[in-house]
């Protein structure tokens, strides 16, 4: 069995694969869901902008705008984030496969188990 398909990294997994970001998901598929998923964003910011220039002469107005054109740009810059630091990604995850299967004594599996719970 996958350590990754266990219940402490399941959640994990599958919101990685929802996003293209899950680093052993086919290619052709995470590609696909980048696509779906960056046009999706674009989508929702270029209206925001619109907005924004609408408004620009009113300061109350573009005070209310703001707040979720910053969010809408802040997701943005953390999916780029992620998908630019895929292979860092897919290190961390073999790192934490590694120390799941060479945990050999019971405080080594107590320590790692504490810590995938949290």
């Amino acid at each position: 069995m996958d350590i990754f398909d266990s219940t402490y990294y399941n959640i994990n997994k599958n919101l990685h694969r929802l996003l293209g970001c899950w680093p052993y998901q086919r290619r052709c598929e995470k590609y696909i869901i980048r696509v779906i998923v960056f046009s999706w964003n674009i989508s929702m910011i270029i209206p925001e902008i619109i907005n924004l220039i609408r408004v620009r002469n009113d300061l109350d107005l573009v005070i209310d705008s703001l707040p979720i054109f910053i969010i809408h740009v802040i997701h943005i810059i953390k999916y780029c984030t992620y998908v630019f630091n895929g292979d860092k990604m897919k290190d961390l995850f073999s790192m934490i496969k590694n120390d799941w299967q060479h945990a050999n004594t019971k405080q080594e599996n107590i320590i790692l188990h504490k810590y995938a719970e949290t």
